[in-house]
């Protein structure tokens, strides 16, 4: 574990440099920048709002994907973490981590937690299948079914949302 956690690690590392290289080439600069960017999320921009943590939740998140799609997605982790550790540490790891740095500071904005929401998805959807499976466990052959039904009933409040938004943008 500790030799493959090393070379994810060392790769990880590489990985960046080759896709950051001024991080290296230009290390005073790198560091200035991410200084200025830590002062600038812990201080806030404009109106404040309150903390990302608290902010994201109610607001960013909650009309973002839904009330339902992020009911969902909390449930999906806690499943996840009962049923294998392993998998809900590496699907959930990114989101978490980075929900609590994004979410500290008082710049907040709707942006900082799009790249939480393929992780939300996928954490919804197995809340979604681990509902439909206990619930359809008497009748097998309703689990196609079932599980499309909920899925949609659980994504309608987004998909509203998205078509609202391009109604409004395309004004």
């Amino acid at each position: 574990a500790v030799r493959g956690l090393t070379r994810c690690g060392i790769a990880a590392a590489l990985a960046f440099v080759a896709g950051t290289p001024y991080s290296v080439l230009d290390f005073r600069s790198f560091l200035e920048g991410l200084q200025f960017d830590s002062t600038h999320l812990m201080a806030g921009h404009g109106v404040l709002v309150g903390r990302g943590w608290i902010y994201h939740a109610l607001f960013s998140l909650r009309y973002g994907i839904g009330a339902p799609m992020l009911v969902a997605a909390v449930a999906g982790m806690i499943v996840l973490a009962i049923r294998s550790w392993r998998t809900a540490v590496l699907v959930c790891t990114f989101p978490i981590l980075y929900y609590l740095l994004v979410g500290r500071g008082y710049t907040v904005f709707v942006r900082y937690v799009t790249p939480l929401v393929p992780f939300l998805c996928i954490t919804a959807a197995v809340a979604v299948v681990a509902v439909v499976r206990r619930l359809a466990r008497p009748w097998p052959g309703a689990l196609p079914a079932a599980t499309g039904a909920l899925a949609l009933l659980v994504a309608v409040p987004s998909m509203q949302s998205a078509v609202a938004f391009d109604q409004l943008a395309a004004r």
